[in-house]
Parts: structure tokens; C-alpha cells; sequence
């Protein structure tokens, strides 16, 4: 169990892995088609030309994914130009991929594919940021949502007079969600105790009346 959900935890890591690798595969063909390089016996095609435009999706594409911004439109942009490329390219050389050489473009489309689904993971460039306690983003805030943690303090009850019928001794008690609390102050005269705003007791509550002393 303890293994399973260290792996889990990793999972999103690794998805960002794999989107780096991939991205700079993908660079590669692209420098490779523009710029000769790493392969210096391959000649450069035309400018505006099919395989031109190829290049520079290749290139730029895979830079954004590197970096991973707008990681799912360009995945989905990318899934689909590699699977244009396969059927114009490759399929009419070969229906198996092995024979034809499409096998690289079949792989690059459907991990593409799947980014798009799946997103780019935690280490990317457009990833959201989560706020801190003060408002910034940072670490230290609350969930991962980005919500800020709530407050602790609870606020205080409104008190207003009543008279109490079962006391029968003056006080003030202030309530709070945490339990009933005395402050140091004394109720106005002609007023026995205090309650909170709500309670079943009227809004006016007559004074109580002086037990004459034997």
C-alpha cells in the first residue's frame, strides 16, 4: 500500500518526464529538417515548401511542449499533424508501419494524444499557482485548489439585556462557538443577566424586581 501510493504521487512528475523526453525527440526531427543537424548529409528543403512547414511545427511545437505552455492545444495540433504525416509520407509505402518507417509517427501521435488528454504534469510553464496565506502565490497556502486557509478566529456574539428567569443573579456572558465566556464588564442597571442576540427571550426585558430583606 505504502508502495503504491508513493507511486501515485509520483505519477504527475513522471508525466512531465515524459513530456520533456518526447518534446525533445520531436525538436530533433525538426532540427534535422531545417538545419541539417544532427544530420549533416540531410539537405534542407524549401522555404514554404511541405516538408518546410513540417520543420518549423516540429521545431516550435516541440519547444512548447518542452517548456509546457498550452500544453493541450498543442499537443492536439501536434497528434493531428503526425497522423497527417503518416498516411502522406509513410502509409503509401507500406501498410506495416515497421516497412514504411511511420512507426516513430504513430507513437508521436498518440502520446500526443494522449497529453491532450491527460495534460502535461506539475513541471510546466502554464501550470497554476497556488495562493498563500497573504494572498500571494507561493507555497504555504491551504489546498490545492489555491484556496486560502480560513481564519480561526470566530467571531464575536452580540449581547444584548434580558432578565433570567432561572439564575436569578446578575452576570454577562458573552457566547462563542468554543463554549460561554464572562467578561470582566458588569450589565447595565435594572438588567440581571445578558443573552445572545437570537435567543427566546423578548427584545425588552423588565428589571428585575428588589427582594425586599427581612
Amino acid at each position: 500500500m505504502a508502495a503504491s501510493s508513493a507511486l501515485q504521487k509520483c505519477a504527475p512528475y513522471a508525466l512531465s518526464l515524459l513530456r520533456i523526453v518526447v518534446a525533445l525527440l520531436f525538436i530533433e526531427h525538426g532540427t534535422a529538417k531545417l538545419f541539417a543537424f544532427p544530420l549533416t548529409n540531410h539537405p534542407g528543403p524549401a522555404v514554404l515548401s511541405l516538408l518546410w512547414v513540417q520543420g518549423l511545427l516540429e521545431v516550435f511545437g516541440g519547444f512548447l511542449m518542452l517548456i509546457g505552455l498550452a500544453t493541450r492545444p498543442v499537443a492536439f495540433l501536434l497528434s493531428g499533424d503526425m497522423a497527417v504525416a503518416y498516411f502522406i509520407a509513410h502509409f503509401p509505402h507500406s501498410f506495416f508501419p515497421l516497412r514504411n518507417g511511420g512507426d516513430a509517427a504513430i507513437l508521436f501521435c498518440f502520446v500526443f494524444l494522449y497529453f491532450f488528454f491527460a495534460g502535461g504534469g506539475p513541471l510546466r510553464l502554464d501550470a497554476p499557482r497556488r495562493r498563500g496565506r497573504n494572498g500571494r502565490s507561493g507555497v504555504g497556502s491551504g489546498p490545492m485548489t489555491g484556496a486560502p486557509r480560513a481564519s480561526a478566529r470566530s467571531p464575536r456574539a452580540a449581547l444584548t439585556p434580558c432578565a433570567s428567569s432561572r439564575s436569578g443573579h446578575g452576570s454577562m456572558r458573552r457566547h462563542s462557538p468554543v463554549g460561554w465566556h464572562a467578561p470582566a464588564a458588569r450589565p447595565p442597571a435594572g438588567h440581571s443577566t445578558w443573552r445572545p442576540i437570537g435567543s427566546t427571550c423578548p427584545a425588552t426585558c423588565p428589571p428585575r424586581a428588589s427582594t425586599p430583606s427581612p
